[in-house]
């Protein structure tokens, strides 16, 4: 049992990421109800792709991560569809990061955006180069912080929850707007690099039945999380939800919930921005061997310049971003397991 909590939380830990905070803000524009069958029918569809990931994983006597499998089952065309589709996802997610880092320490700081942007980026940098690395459970520690405040927001914000702000159906109607929400609630749940280490700490047990229930609670229970965030947001903000999330928090919750909610936010995006980065920079160096100063150069460079270049809204590249990458992994997968089943019918 303790190794199935555990592997459950390493799913949950690197699921929960910068993808709350824009929850609320798509959930209030395209309306709750809609906005909430979305997230139904995604968490049951990544579900799926995730157990069938997991089950690839225990039918491959080697150690790979998606980029492996791919070469290993598809051939190299796919091999570089996918390390092209990683880096993009990388490169989203950490200018995501970075966008929310500055403007969680403007909240708590002051003004300045653009200055706290670079300060978090060159701190982040700097740590990257001198190969300080995560502790695995600081994930999971960090996602049992959020929960924590998102237990407070609701504890404050529960008398002023105006529930009329459930009914709105929002611009539903609304194509471009219909994308955005979709792309935004897949990358909220997108989780494909924590399966291969939440499976092999299941399979150092002899546990690897349990590798789907452990995959279903991961996804599940972070899906329910930010139902629940989602709903206290939106309760109490309604269409005036900022994008991302905290900030519109302050003229009825106060100060605060605004600050709590930045503190723990920043420190959440502080430490997956560093997680995200040492995965890219080894994938450069191991597995592709560039060298090592080139490689966090290309892990490190591309997400600050695009940031600089203009691109700072986060809601739009997290809703960008999650559409592509979730395409292209659950396709992957798929035809990976396929691949795999007949492999195996073959060699029996």
């Amino acid at each position: 049992m303790k190794l199935f909590l555990f592997s459950t939380a390493t799913i949950i830990g690197a699921t929960i990421g910068a993808g709350i905070f824009a929850l609320p803000y798509v959930f209030a524009q395209f309306g709750f109800g809609v906005s909430s069958l979305i997230l139904v029918v995604s968490t049951i569809i990544l579900t799926i792709i995730y157990q069938l990931y997991g089950q690839i994983i225990l039918k491959t006597s080697e150690k790979h991560r998606l980029v492996g499998y791919a070469r290993l089952y598809l051939g190299k065309k796919w091999e570089w569809i996918i390390l092209i589709e990683t880096i993009f996802g990388y490169y989203a997610t950490s200018l995501v990061y970075l966008i929310l880092g500055g403007r969680f320490l403007e909240n708590i700081l002051g003004n300045g955006n653009t200055f706290w942007v670079i300060l978090f980026w060159s701190i982040g940098s700097i740590l990257l180069f001198w190969g300080i690395r995560m502790i695995a459970w600081t994930e999971i520690l960090f996602s049992g912080l959020m929960i924590l405040l998102v237990g407070l927001l609701f504890y404050w914000g529960r008398p002023e929850i105006v529930w009329s702000n459930f009914f709105w159906l929002g611009n539903s109607g609304n194509l471009s707007l219909l994308f955005l929400s979709v792309g935004v609630i897949l990358s909220s749940l997108l989780s494909s690099a924590s399966i291969p280490e939440a499976v092999q700490i299941l399979r150092q047990g002899r546990q690897e039945k349990l590798s789907n229930k452990s995959i279903f609670g991961g996804i599940f229970l972070s899906s329910l999380f930010y139902l629940l965030f989602t709903f206290t947001v939106v309760g109490v903000c309604g269409a005036n939800t900022s994008p991302d999330a905290i900030s519109g928090l302050k003229s009825l919750l106060g100060m605060k919930a605004v600050w709590l909610g930045s503190i723990l936010g920043f420190i959440a995006v502080s430490s997956s921005f560093l997680v995200l980065g040492i995965y890219l920079r080894d994938v450069f160096y191991f597995d592709y061997q560039i060298n090592k100063h080139l490689a966090n150069w290309l892990t490190i460079l591309p997400p600050i310049t695009l940031y600089l270049l203009g691109l700072r809204d986060f809601v739009k590249v997290l809703g960008f971003s999650g559409l592509f990458v979730g395409i292209i992994e659950g396709l992957a997968i798929i035809l990976i397991y396929q691949q795999a089943k007949k492999r195996i019918k073959n060699e029996i």
